[in-house]
């Protein structure tokens, strides 16, 4: 089963959003706050319950999400969330915003991550992007489509 045409045939499956970020968050950690940053989760309303995606490829969008953000960081916060978009052609919405990100070309290994997050949206159809704010802040984003949603 796919979730539309021209899109590489991955297997779906159920999954708790939350539970998920939660756990790729605990693997960072330590390494987080190796740099002085402190690494915090923020669920939205309604991933407490099971979403239908590309399981294996939204976990490692979100673990090289975390590893660009983390090895991207200098100091301060790091917010890893997760919400559904209501309206949306890609309602789950993976947010990495970091607060103080190092200077350009800093963090080992942050370059491949940025490349397999795009390589991955690709390959199920979801939507990457980087920006940086006005207070100096770096956001990523990722836009996933999803099969099936409580909420919807």
């Amino acid at each position: 089963m796919t979730i539309e045409e021209n899109v590489e045939d991955v297997p779906l499956a159920p999954i708790n959003v939350g539970d998920l970020v939660r756990e790729v968050c605990t693997l960072y950690t330590g390494l987080a706050e190796n740099k002085a940053a402190k690494l915090k989760t923020k669920i939205g309303e309604g991933l407490e319950n099971p979403v239908i995606v590309h399981r294996s490829s939204v976990r490692q969008i979100l673990v090289n999400m975390v590893d660009y953000a983390v090895r991207g960081s200098r100091d301060g916060s790091i917010e890893i969330s997760a919400t559904m978009l209501a309206g949306d052609d890609r309602p789950l919405c993976l947010k990495a915003t970091i607060e103080k990100p190092a200077n350009s070309g800093s963090g080992a290994g942050i370059g491949i991550s940025q490349k397999i997050i795009r390589g991955l949206c690709g390959v199920i159809g979801g939507r990457f992007e980087i920006c940086s704010e006005e207070n100096g802040s770096k956001i990523l984003r990722v836009y996933l489509r999803v099969l099936k949603s409580p909420t919807y």
